[in-house]
């Protein structure tokens, strides 16, 4: 035991360096001391007193991590007491923590790599001891394709250690070129899908074409023609089963719109073959990912499954938007052949079959629709209105709103389309006006939009890690969410400005 003042002897008076052990501490207070008491303070909160009814020897172990003081109270009579404190005491048993800046690296054959870059190391007592992180490379061989593992170990201040291991991917492509090859495999099977549908269409066109034709000669069918042929042929009896799903039925009926546009037998037809992409895009993303002697993630699965089912909306809304334009470009001609009918004494079901002979292309289409829905009992109103909901026009919901007032009101029908006329052609006017005035400011707009993406992917392919400092940190991520907020702010009020209504 060590003396202390007054007469009082404890084993270890304090211990401020930290140690993973646990510390005992004898105590034996003055011979004059009838009794004592004593309280443990672990990081600054006080434990329960404990009281020694006579002068003998106590032993006091602390065994969990932390800070701790002894406050000590020696009696010598029922009125004279003494209270003190006694050293400080660290204990520190929890091992300190490895992180790695990223789950696993790829680097090229034979490139050099200061592993030391990849790991960050922390201590609950000390803090950053990043610099006192070991790291076992010896068995790393750069120069030889695989899959390689070094070894970190970093000890604290109290002897606690820590050990984690680094999975390190040697490849012979270059990370860019490794993206490159992403990108590159991810366009093949986009313009795959492209191809498969533009095909599916083209073999749309040439059943209706084909009661017009000859026969030709037999042919045998390429594997390709058999693959699409087995697709399609899954189309209807999957539609069929997704049309038992009320909340699936629900769904399709947004897609109505391209029902007329595309030559489809119902909007389910269209989920169907959005369900169908999506297998078929997983199945090949698998495929991939086997080619390349790996394993998609869990994540990676629903991403992919999600690309597949969302694509063939794009590709609708790619052809749907030319189909639009079409019906809009020929949606005067069709007015001035209406008004030219309706001059000649003919009714508005006859005006509409004229339509439907005189011009040809998507307006035709519409007005053959026009015509079949009023075949089907349907009123005028009710075609017309059904009509401006499907291509979504406003010079269709102009005219449809047009016709159902002076149905319902009475007027002279000619004059009212030769004002529809007028009205659609100074438009029309305008629209090319506008169009010849805006056309340099929309590519100044565009560019200046582009260019901070363009210049971003650019430095992220040179540098990878020129953004990592974004994601590292708190105030990286705010900084982040801001630019990006800013940059969606900065192009709504460009297209706001650029939005000019005709």
């Amino acid at each position: 035991m060590n003396f202390i003042d007054d007469g009082y002897y404890i084993s270890l008076p304090s211990q401020e360096v930290f140690t993973k052990d646990d510390i005992v501490i004898d105590y034996q207070p003055e011979e004059s001391v009838i009794k004592f008491s004593y309280t443990i303070i672990k990081d600054g909160k006080r434990s329960e007193t404990v009281e020694i009814s006579d002068n003998s020897v106590i032993r006091i172990v602390l065994k969990e991590s932390g800070q701790y003081k002894i406050e000590f109270t020696n009696y010598y009579n029922s009125k004279d007491a003494k209270t003190f404190l006694v050293g400080m005491y660290n204990i520190d048993k929890t091992a300190p923590l490895i992180e790695f800046t990223e789950d696993e690296i790829n680097i090229r054959i034979g490139e050099n790599v200061d592993f030391a870059d990849y790991v960050i190391a922390r201590d609950n007592a000390d803090g950053d001891i990043t610099h006192l992180v070991k790291i076992n490379d010896e068995n790393v061989d750069l120069n030889a394709v695989g899959e390689q593992k070094v070894y970190y170990q970093v000890t604290d201040s109290a002897g606690n250690t820590t050990s984690k291991t680094l999975i390190v991917n040697v490849t012979e492509f270059t990370g860019i070129q490794s993206m490159l090859t992403k990108i590159t495999l991810s366009g093949l099977v986009i313009v795959g899908l492209f191809i498969i549908l533009s095909y599916y269409h083209s073999i749309e066109i040439e059943k209706r074409l084909a009661k017009f034709s000859l026969n030709p000669k037999a042919k045998k069918e390429s594997l390709f023609e058999k693959f699409i042929k087995v697709v399609t042929g899954l189309i209807e009896p999957v539609a069929d089963l997704l049309a038992k799903s009320t909340l699936i039925e629900n769904y399709s009926e947004r897609y109505e719109k391209y029902q007329v546009a595309f030559h489809e037998k119902s909007s389910m037809m269209i989920v169907a073959k959005k369900f169908i992409v999506s297998i078929l895009f997983f199945a090949l993303s698998m495929m991939i990912v086997t080619i390349k002697l790996d394993v998609m993630s869990f994540v990676e699965m629903i991403l992919s499954l999600l690309i597949g089912f969302y694509l063939v909306d794009f590709v609708y809304l790619f052809k749907y938007k030319f189909y639009r334009n079409n019906v809009e470009n020929d949606l005067l001609q069709a007015i001035i052949v209406m008004k030219n009918a309706f001059k000649t004494g003919n009714s508005m079901t006859q005006s509409i079959d004229i339509v439907t002979e005189e011009l040809d292309g998507d307006i035709a289409l519409e007005f053959k629709r026009m015509k079949f829905e009023l075949s089907m009992g349907l009123s005028i109103e009710e075609v017309f209105d059904r009509f401006a909901q499907r291509v979504e026009l406003p010079e269709v919901n102009y005219l449809a709103s047009s016709f159902i007032i002076l149905n319902r009101t009475g007027g002279n029908i000619i004059k009212v389309f030769s004002s529809i006329e007028t009205a659609l052609m100074n438009k029309k006017k305008i629209r090319l006006e506008y169009n010849a005035l805006t056309s340099s400011s929309k590519l100044v707009s565009a560019t200046l939009i582009c260019l901070p993406i363009i210049f971003t992917i650019l430095i992220w392919l040179v540098s990878p890690k020129y953004f990592s400092p974004f994601f590292e940190s708190v105030l990286g991520i705010i900084l982040f969410i801001l630019s990006f907020a800013f940059y969606l702010l900065y192009i709504c009020l460009v297209r706001k400005i650029m939005k000019v209504r005709v």
